[in-house]
């Protein structure tokens, strides 16, 4: 064949897959040949089968399967030269290629081949084989003893396929964290989301959402994730989606202590914290305790510098410290804050002082 496929999946980006290889692996090898030889057959009568020869240096191999040549979709990453694609719909025509792979790139995808299925209410094409029927097992019948042939309803047409999701798109949120945003299919569709480090393999599903968007925790900054997105819909899987790719941000700097802070008793048994913002900080914890003989323990969480607690005990002494935070790392806790709440309006707080002798968890 003259002309090669259209292979949209991958980039420059993506031309050194990790892979495993034994001691002594040649660095100066090349990226695998092209496989070849590649068949489609009907399956069971509703799926396809796949077979290539095996490329010359090569770890796996991608399938790709589109409704054209021209418009070719990474759906499956194999070991071996077989492949059975279970996600197809009767009476489609299918395109596939597939591409060899090893740690130093990709090949060019082979030639097509293509295979068209049977509709749901078609009889088996010739040369398909699949296991005799109760009915053909049955001894013959005389015409006097068959049963009357009745007219049988047309079967209902088969569901349109459901569509890949669309527009997949991935952006780095923070340094343990990617977003990810997709095109809305129909109502009451659910997606599948699966990521991986490696952009031909390894892929594991991580969430499974009713919303077009989704907000991954990554384990390590400073790392590219691969994702892609499956609709299920009424007990149907799409294909999968166009592949989107992001790198974390890198590790954010040790957020400071909170420094200079103060409380204020308010009215109606409110005591009003505050605090000088702290380089790095995305959030802040407030901790409180009534007796120095027991430990803090987290009373709320904030973004600004300011707390209000409400309802705090009336004539109560209260001990406060604040730790500013982001999501991977957070400061050292603040001095001691420690005030009496009281109805009467703006009583002054006690000057803050360290307490050596206290045992502090820390921010978990």
């Amino acid at each position: 064949m003259d002309q090669q496929p259209h292979y949209p999946w991958g980039n420059a980006a993506h031309t050194r897959p990790q892979a495993a290889h034994s001691p002594g692996y040649a660095e100066s090898a090349v990226a695998p040949q092209s496989p070849a030889k590649l068949t489609a057959q009907v399956y069971q009568h509703s799926h396809a089968s796949l077979k290539w020869r095996a490329a010359k240096g090569s770890d796996g191999y991608i399938i790709l399967r589109g409704s054209q040549p021209a418009a070719m979709q990474p759906i499956a990453a194999v070991a071996e030269c077989t492949f059975v694609d279970t996600t197809t719909q009767p009476g489609r025509t299918y395109f596939y290629c597939v591409s060899a792979y090893n740690r130093n790139g990709k090949s060019r995808p082979c030639d097509y081949a293509t295979v068209t299925l049977p509709s749901a209410h078609q009889s088996a094409p010739s040369g398909y084989t699949s296991s005799p029927s109760r009915s053909s097992m049955q001894p013959f019948q005389c015409a006097s003893q068959a049963a009357p042939m009745l007219p049988q309803p047309p079967e209902p047409p088969a569901p349109p396929p459901l569509q890949a999701p669309k527009q997949l798109c991935a952006f780095a949120h923070g340094s343990r964290y990617i977003a990810l945003h997709w095109q809305s299919l129909r109502n009451g569709a659910q997606y599948r989301i699966f990521r991986s480090e490696s952009p031909w393999s390894d892929y594991a599903m991580v969430s499974e959402t009713n919303e077009t968007y989704y907000l991954d925790a990554v384990p390590e900054p400073m790392t590219n994730y691969y994702y892609f997105v499956q609709a299920v819909h009424n007990g149907h899987s799409s294909q999968a989606s166009a592949m989107a790719e992001a790198k974390s941000f890198p590790p954010l700097p040790t957020p400071e202590t909170p420094q200079n802070l103060r409380c204020i008793a308010q009215d109606n048994d409110t005591i009003e914290l505050r605090w000088n913002p702290a380089c790095a900080a995305a959030a802040y914890v407030v901790y409180a305790r009534y007796d120095q003989a027991e430990e803090f323990s987290v009373l709320g969480h904030t973004l600004e510098c300011t707390y209000m607690h409400k309802d705090a005990p009336q004539d109560s002494y209260v001990e406060y410290r604040v730790q500013a935070y982001h999501d991977t790392a957070a400061s050292e806790p603040s001095t001691v804050c420690s005030c009496r709440s009281s109805n009467t309006p703006r009583s002054k707080c006690s000057a803050s002082k360290r307490y050596p002798n206290l045992s502090w968890q820390g921010f978990k």
